[in-house]
């Protein structure tokens, strides 16, 4: 399943690269751009919130913050305050790669070219890490998947621009 759901994933991402891609040609600047996202990705966090309390009276479960706090929490193994502090942490990190992200898409020749950037970068960084923080698999077979990946984003660079 995890494979159709980053697919799918990737998939809107690379809708949402399309659509920043052309409202950029149209000559908005990307810091407004990233302001205005921001503004309804807000605006979207609140309606699923909403969506959230409406599923759990129908389901007949406390709609109480403290109530959602202890289902939330007793699923996981982090104390809310780690969880706080790493969702502020990705939103952080989260803002300004939006920015350079769409710095890249005002500048760039193809969009596709700024999107294998963005990517190569993420692979090699999630790939690593994951071996080395969280003690994933290692596949010699995965990894030359990685490589492949790598010389593809170089040889757009090389003979893209």
């Amino acid at each position: 399943m995890w494979f159709s759901t980053a697919l799918v994933s990737g998939s809107l991402f690379g809708i949402s690269d399309i659509i920043v891609r052309h409202v950029l040609k149209n000559d908005i600047n990307y810091i407004w751009l990233l302001i205005m996202v921001g503004l309804f990705y807000g605006l979207f966090s609140i309606l699923f919130t909403a969506g959230y309390l409406v599923y759990r009276k129908s389901k007949g479960l406390a709609l109480n913050i403290p109530s959602i706090s202890k289902d939330i929490i007793s699923k996981t193994k982090l104390p809310l305050k780690k969880i706080l502090m790493f969702s502020a942490v990705i939103a952080a990190i989260y803002f300004p790669a939006d920015a350079l992200f769409n710095l890249s898409m005002s500048k760039t020749t193809n969009a596709g070219y700024s999107t294998a950037a963005l990517l190569v970068s993420s692979v090699l960084l999630v790939y690593f890490f994951s071996i080395y923080m969280f003690k994933e698999n290692r596949n010699p077979i995965a990894f030359l998947g990685v490589l492949l990946i790598i010389t593809g984003a170089a040889l757009i660079k090389i003979f893209g621009d």
